[in-house]
């Protein structure tokens, strides 16, 4: 927030002067679309591209300052780091540690002390850059404050804003009449008690006119013109946008003062225009009007309305008047410099501060990265600054950072560059288990707010691997909100201690299509996929793989036979970590409640419900080694199976590591979920949303056979789909449920508990 009231200061100040300096040299409406730039500055919330001409660049950079100034161009660790772990290295299980204790703090591994001054950044304790993080934590207790004072200012100057603005629009439709005679193509009313005629309204606005505008034809035609030339260049939409900006930035004057000065220059705009349209021979008439009209000194609340007026003090109507009658020229040479200058405006106020080499005996790695925190993965300066000041193991170039943010979930791509030979070595499953980049991508995702995933790709050319984590995964792993990391340096000293001790898994997806891996926790994956259909459309779902296959148990709902229960209430009773829906049930009419379970169902190792009696049915379970048995079963054959866990569904998919469907399958395109196990036991959970064409419309089941395949799979079936489709992990539904009103209550669900 501090770059952008910086930013956006600056930029007030450089528009004014260049407007007095200008004054009558351009064009009203060049002049008033130099505020279009202030605009955009004030409501980006971040720089959108590094700049050495910035003025950030003018402000110290040590520690404490809330500007950090790292490499995004080339990042690299701020100062030299020790050599990672490669995958080229004798032990490909090794997992770097790039952050390490030191008697200095925690920074990266390798940092030497200052051999010029053994002192510096020592405090008096003796111990280094403490006093900094100290200070870091102080201003953060602070820095609510002050945002909640901001917050406050906003609620009031836009409850101002609303109440102006309803009481307006209440007082023009109590008092206005239709005025039909005109040809104007907007509405057209004459309304009492308004100091000047106006344009009001946002979708299609109307013309209000005052009596006094009545007088006379020429006077209605001037002043219908006046207020269609606003209309034509969006002032009533302006007028929406200045009244946000001043709400955001109320505490800053030079907000204030651009706000007035660009209303001005609205209506300087405005009368060019006008004039534009009446001719040459009325502007001597036109002035006439508006000296006629504006008759009344604008009020302070007046900038909150999303009205254009005619309103003007004594110095506003002497400059309308004097660029009327002056009837100024624009040199092309003119309009060049000035879209020059407006270039290094944007140059110096839109980019955020010129990289320059952060090192250890300036700053601490802790402090450095808690002043680049970021609440947004779209702010390219400060996502690059953190990229900067993260290492990277050996034998990888940086190449470049991409920022996915035009659809939810948003992520942080960081692509390295390597040799084929490189490639290789990381693409294998034990490099992949042990992923290198773990560490960076907590410290992302504490930094950046909403950052819902990082990915490092490396990438010869030819060929990508990737690494990807994502915040499930995170909280996961630390065991609470990974941004509460954020909240200090002291504390995200902790997240660098923990992420260089801590062995937690990864998940990971060598040759990347465009598909993201979500979340992980000890022997789960869960991947997001997308594929092309034997139809021709594509389809979305998720893949959970668990590596122990006795961690999966049936959960029954806990009314069985009077009412079904929700996955995600299953999963929560049960203890479990994560589940999907199982077996069919009785559903009459489309209308069952998920009480009754079909066929025969089976927990721990008892029957606990079947309406099948001695009849053979299809049986999905697992015995008590944990291997999937897909059979077609009655009761008495379930036990002596030693079946634990079971439900009746159908058809098989895959079995023997071979194909099991005809066709498509016949059953047509639907939400789709399934159960599969490879030859390791490694069991393979799969859910395919439907039923949205915006999303995913669905999968047959020989799309789903390809899935399982794809994924190695030995022996898979099919389980209940369609509106009972769901995946939960972590108290969350991971899926797109195509019911309208969620989760749709069942009578059992297969749960991985931990």
């Amino acid at each position: 927030m501090l770059e952008v009231i910086i930013t956006s200061s600056v930029l007030i100040l450089m528009v004014v002067a260049l407007r007095r300096l200008l004054r009558g040299r351009i064009s009203s409406r060049l002049q008033y679309a130099l505020w279009l730039l202030v605009a955009i500055r004030l409501l980006l919330p971040f720089s959108l591209f590094e700049s050495p001409i910035s003025v950030l660049n003018a402000l110290p950079r040590q520690s404490g300052d809330w500007v950090t100034v790292v490499p995004t161009t080339r990042p690299a660790p701020s100062v030299p780091a020790a050599p990672l772990a490669s995958p080229s290295q004798a032990n490909p299980l090794a997992i770097p540690e790039p952050w390490v204790d030191s008697a200095d703090g925690i920074g990266p591994a390798g940092i030497q002390a200052n051999q010029t001054n053994p002192t510096a950044n020592i405090d008096n304790t003796g111990n280094t850059g403490k006093a900094a993080g100290y200070a870091g934590a102080h201003r953060g207790k602070y820095g609510k404050v002050v945002m909640y004072l901001w917050l406050g200012g906003i609620l009031i100057s836009g409850g101002i804003f609303l109440t102006a603005n309803i009481r307006l629009n209440r007082r023009l439709r109590q008092s206005r009449q239709q005025i039909h005679s005109t040809s104007c193509p907007l509405p057209v009313y004459v309304a009492e008690g308004l100091p000047s005629p106006c344009l009001y309204g946002l979708g299609k606005p109307s013309i209000y006119l005052t009596p006094a505008s009545l007088a006379g034809e020429q006077r209605i035609t001037h002043v219908i013109t006046h207020e269609l030339t606003h209309y034509r260049q969006g002032d009533h939409i302006w007028s929406l946008v200045r009244a946000l900006c001043l709400c955001i930035h109320w505490f800053n004057p030079l907000v204030w003062l651009a706000v007035v000065l660009s209303r001005k220059d609205s209506e300087l705009a405005c009368d060019e225009g006008t004039l534009r349209q009446l001719g040459e021979e009325n502007r001597l008439a036109y002035g006439k009007t508006l000296i006629d009209m504006m008759t009344v000194s604008p009020k302070p609340t007046d900038v909150f309305y999303c009205a254009t007026t005619m309103t003007g003090g004594k110095g506003e109507i002497t400059e309308r008047i004097k660029r009327i009658a002056e009837q100024p020229r624009m040199l092309r040479i003119t309009v060049i410099a000035v879209l020059l200058i407006a270039a290094v405006f944007i140059a110096g106020t839109f980019g955020g501060a010129h990289s320059e080499t952060v090192t250890g005996e300036k700053i601490s790695s802790a402090e450095a990265l808690w002043e680049a925190r970021t609440n947004y993965v779209g702010d390219n300066s400060a996502v690059g600054k953190l990229i900067g000041l993260l290492p990277m193991p050996e034998g990888v170039q940086y190449d470049r950072f991409k920022l996915h943010t035009d659809e939810q979930p948003y992520d942080i791509e960081i692509v390295y560059s390597v040799s084929s030979e490189v490639l290789k070595q990381y693409d294998t499953e034990v490099v992949r288990q042990n992923n290198p980049f773990r560490q960076n991508a907590l410290l992302l995702l504490a930094l950046v707010d909403n950052a819902e995933g990082v990915r490092a790709t490396l990438t010869d050319g030819q060929r990508e691997v990737g690494f990807i984590n994502g915040r499930e995964w995170a909280d996961y792993t630390v065991g609470e909100d990974v941004g509460n990391y954020a909240k200090s340096p002291e504390k995200l000293q902790e997240l660098m201690r923990f992420s260089s001790a801590s062995g937690t898994a990864t998940q990971v997806r060598t040759h990347i299509e465009g598909g993201t891996l979500v979340y992980d926790s000890p022997g789960i994956i869960i991947e997001d996929i997308e594929s092309q259909s034997s139809h021709g459309h594509s389809f979305k779902g998720k893949v959970m793989l668990v590596s122990d296959p006795k961690r999966v148990k049936l959960a029954v709902t806990q009314e069985i036979g009077t009412a079904g229960e929700k996955l995600s209430d299953m999963v929560d009773r049960s203890g479990a970590l994560a589940g999907i829906n199982a077996g069919g049930f009785y559903d009459p009419n489309g209308e069952g409640n998920g009480a009754i379970p079909d066929g025969i169902t089976v927990q721990n190792g008892e029957v606990v419900y079947n309406n099948a009696g001695d009849k053979a049915v299809d049986f999905v379970g697992l015995d008590a080694e944990g291997k999937l048995i897909i059979e077609r079963m009655n009761v008495n054959q379930v036990k002596e199976k030693n079946i634990q866990e079971g439900v009746t569904f159908y058809p098989s998919l895959v079995r023997n590591g071979k194909s099991a469907v005809s066709g498509d399958g016949g059953w047509g395109i639907a939400p789709r979920a399934g159960i599969g196990q490879r030859a390791d036991g490694t069991l393979i959970l799969l859910v395919i949303d439907g039923r949205d064409p915006d999303w995913s419309i669905g999968a047959t089941l020989r799309d789903m056979m390809n899935v399982f395949l794809e994924y190695d799979a030995v022996e898979a079936v099919n389980l209940d789909g369609g509106s009972s489709t769901v995946m939960v992990y972590d108290g969350k539904v991971m899926n797109k449920i195509s019911n309208i009103f969620g989760e749709r209550t069942i009578p059992t669900g297969f749960v991985v508990m931990p």
